[in-house]
Formats: structure tokens, C-alpha cells, sequence
């Protein structure tokens, strides 16, 4: 073999040789992780779920075998995010930094959260009874939804249920009809919550702005779509709108929620529940929001309030169209949980809203300020047996008409005591009776309609 020979050979060698080690130089820079995806409360491995691993360059997964393990190899140096979902569990993400030839080892514990495919409502019946078993067409708004969405009043997680008609008077106000035409007060429709009535007393308005309850303590909606009055009485003729909240014992911890958005809207929330001891739970929350209503006018405040500036009026302080856009709502629930025995439980809780903002009447637009809605509850449930007793009081303050710019006056009350059981003599019968008084007391100084 000549010299040339032998060099070309050297050259080709050192080619190979090259490539060789650069070839191995990036297989030893890729990593690898292994890890395992378990149930948080058995233990058990969850086969099947999913693993997602995403960087900037890279988007791969894979699912976990039989026995809740899961391998991916061959990932670059980077900053990657490892989302681990299965069906009926709350979804993982980590953020993970991989440098060079390192093998990472990551094991998931998903927490169950179920999927609720018939449950159990109590407003149909007004006695616990699975959704396909109420005599009734009910629609659940479940716990999920109703955290995914960040609302000023209950009545925003009605708008999008079949057979219920909300219209928005304004940022917080509004009208919630189900099979019928709306009405300005929406008196056909009964609203609750927890059992309790929650309409205005006297004038059966549903203003939902003034229910002291916040977004964070919902458990769930009910809506009864339909005539209910066979175990609600007269004031039900189309349906019912009940908000359940949390219990303090399935809810134990702090949560605090702040949000805001067009109009100027500011909204925070804080909720806090506990318990003593195993037969003792308490919770307390708070909400507060503000914001700038939708400028509106009504040609006959207008021409009124002319009038009246025309005739010597103040316009500093004349009432008459002096509409106030800015809205302002602040809301107080406490409640507090007695379990006597594993079959009986007394529960106490009280409210307090205070709110300003610009009302709907059948007498025209009227600008509420420093309007206050309270009430004071309390419950006994034992076994079969139900027995309830609650106080609403409202407080108009300084509200007038702005037409007249003529003092609405309403401090009325609602005093109602229920006693309700159930009972089945056969398996394919089912009694409820029981014994409902309402005592209202209007009190309104003639400014609306009463005493």
C-alpha cells in the first residue's frame, strides 16, 4: 500500500471516528424520566392516565401501564411542564428543569374529586332523593362550575340553563323568569337558600345582589323548572331557584378570591371554615365588590327634573334623575354546626347585606343607597324529620323614586316556621307532609303599599 493510499485512509478513519463520537457525545447528553401515578387516598396505581411533557421544542406523552408507570427517554436539555390528568381525579402540573444525561424519577398522587352523573338535590322532593328520581324537571349547577366562574351575584350561573330567561338590569341586577313571561319583581319565581326564603318581604322582589351569600360558600344550584307549589306554596307558580353551600365539615380551610374587569369592577372574597372538634363546625365569609353601572336615562326623570330646576329647585340637591351609576355591595354569612349524634343536627347561621345600585320598580327607576337585607336561621334535622325557623328583615335607607324623588320607606319582615317528614310505608311510596306559617309584616309607611 503506497503513501497516498494510506493517507486517504487515515482521513476516513478520522471522518468515522468523529461522527462516532459526536453521535454518542448527544446520546449521552438526552435524558430520561420514569416515574409512577397513583390514587392519594388507597394508593392504588392508576393504569391508563395520561402524562404530558411540553418545552418550548418538544411536545410528547405517553400513559401509564398496568401498574401506574410511565418511562419517556430521549428528551433534550430544557425547562419542561408535566401535566398528569385522569378521568375523575384533579389534573398535576410540574415544571421541571433537565440538564444533560440525567434521569429524573417523578411519582403523582391524584387526589379523587368523582364525577357526579346522578346526584343527590333535596329542592324537588324537599328531601334528599337522586337528580333521576326527582318527580320533577330539576338542573344542577355542580361545585366545578360554579369555582370555574367568577360572578357578582347567584344569578349569573343561571343564564346559560334551559327554560330560565335572565335579564340583566345592570351590573348586578337581575330578572330570572322559568316558563314564563318576566315581570319586573319576578314574584312567580321562588328563591333560597339553604331552606330559606330570600325574597324582599312584602314586595316579593328577588334581588339577588342582596342575598348575603358569596361565590366562594356555593355548593351547588337547583333549579326546578315548573309550577312547585304542592310543597312551596302560592309563591312558587314557576319554579325555584335553590343555592346550596358548603357544609364546614366537608370544607375545612381558608380561600380567598379577588377579581376585577370592565367597568371598573373590584371584587374580593375571603371564606374561612373550621371545626372545634368533631361535633362542632363553624365557617364565616365575606365578600365585597364595586363597580360603574352602564350609563342609562329616562327621558321622563329628565323632563321632570327641568321642571323642578325651572320652579327654583336646587339642582345640587334636587333627587329627582339624580342618578348615582356607581354600584357598591358588601356581604356577611356566619353559620355554625351542632352534630347532636350521627343522626341529628342543629345548625344556626345569620346574614348581612348592604348594598347600593339602581333598582327597577313598576313606579319607574329608583336609586337605592345604603339598602340592607339580614337574616337569622336555624335548622333541625333528625333522621326523617325536618324543622326550621328564620327571620328576613329589610332596610331600604336612603332609597327614593327618581321620578318624584318621593322616599321609599320598607322595613319589612318575614317570619316563617316550617315542619316537614317523610315517610315510606312501601318501597314504591313515598309520604311527605308538614306545616308551613308565614307571618310578613309589611311596614312601608304608605311610600309603597302597606302600613
Amino acid at each position: 500500500m503506497n503513501r497516498d493510499s494510506i493517507r486517504h485512509l487515515v482521513s476516513i478513519s478520522s471522518i468515522l471516528a468523529f461522527f462516532l463520537l459526536a453521535g454518542a457525545s448527544a446520546l449521552c447528553q438526552e435524558n430520561a424520566l420514569r416515574g409512577t401515578v397513583s390514587d392519594s387516598e388507597s394508593g392504588s396505581p392508576l393504569p391508563g392516565a395520561n402524562v404530558l411533557v411540553v418545552s418550548q421544542s418538544l411536545r410528547t406523552g405517553t400513559a401509564t401501564d398496568a401498574n401506574g408507570r410511565f418511562e419517556l427517554t430521549g428528551l433534550p436539555p430544557g425547562t419542561y411542564t408535566i401535566d398528569v390528568s385522569f378521568i375523575g381525579y384533579e389534573r398535576r402540573k410540574v415544571v421541571l428543569q433537565l440538564g444533560r444525561s440525567q434521569v429524573k424519577r417523578l411519582d403523582f398522587a391524584l387526589k379523587p374529586i368523582g364525577v357526579r352523573v346522578n346526584p343527590v338535590t333535596v329542592t324537588a322532593s324537599k328531601r334528599p332523593e337522586k337528580l333521576l328520581d326527582a318527580p320533577a324537571s330539576i338542573t344542577v349547577i355542580d361545585a366545578q362550575t360554579v369555582e370555574k366562574r367568577t360572578v357578582l351575584t347567584a344569578a349569573d350561573h343561571l343564564k346559560a340553563l334551559p327554560a330560565v330567561d335572565v335579564i340583566s338590569a345592570g351590573l348586578n341586577q337581575s330578572r330570572v323568569v322559568i316558563r314564563g313571561f318576566n315581570d319586573l319583581f319576578s314574584g312567580s319565581l321562588l328563591s333560597m337558600v339553604d331552606n330559606r326564603i330570600t325574597r324582599i318581604p312584602a314586595v316579593r322582589l328577588n334581588a339577588f345582589q342582596l342575598i348575603p351569600t358569596s361565590n366562594l360558600d356555593i355548593d351547588h344550584i337547583e333549579v326546578v323548572s315548573g309550577p312547585a307549589s304542592a310543597l312551596y306554596g302560592p309563591n312558587s307558580a314557576n319554579g325555584v331557584v335553590h343555592v346550596l353551600t358548603k357544609s364546614p365539615f366537608d370544607s375545612r380551610g381558608t380561600a380567598v378570591s379577588l377579581g376585577g374587569g370592565e367597568r371598573n369592577v373590584l371584587l374580593g372574597t375571603i371564606r374561612h371554615a373550621g371545626s372545634l372538634h368533631e361535633r362542632i363546625g363553624y365557617k364565616l365569609s365575606l365578600q365585597y365588590y364595586r363597580g360603574k353601572d352602564f350609563p342609562s336615562y329616562d327621558p321622563a326623570e329628565q323632563a321632570a327634573r327641568q321642571a323642578a330646576i325651572a320652579a327654583g329647585a336646587d339642582p345640587d340637591t334636587l333627587k329627582i334623575g339624580a342618578r348615582i351609576f356607581d354600584i357598591e355591595s358588601t356581604n356577611f354569612d356566619a353559620r355554625v354546626d351542632f352534630r347532636v349524634t350521627d343522626k341529628a343536627t342543629f345548625i344556626v347561621n345569620g346574614g348581612f347585606s348592604r348594598g347600593d345600585n339602581i333598582e327597577m320598580t313598576n313606579q319607574g327607576a329608583a336609586q337605592a343607597l345604603d339598602a340592607s337585607f339580614k337574616y337569622i336561621q336555624g335548622r333541625f334535622t333528625y333522621k326523617n324529620l325536618f324543622l326550621q325557623a328564620f327571620l328576613n328583615k329589610i332596610d331600604t335607607g336612603n332609597t327614593y323614586f327618581l321620578r318624584t324623588g318621593q322616599k321609599i320607606i320598607n322595613n319589612s319582615s318575614l317570619f316563617v316556621t316550617q315542619l316537614q317528614h317523610y315517610w315510606n310505608p312501601a318501597p314504591w311510596q313515598n309520604l311527605t307532609y308538614g306545616l308551613d306559617v308565614l307571618l310578613t309584616r309589611p311596614d312601608t309607611e304608605g311610600t309603597v303599599n302597606g302600613r
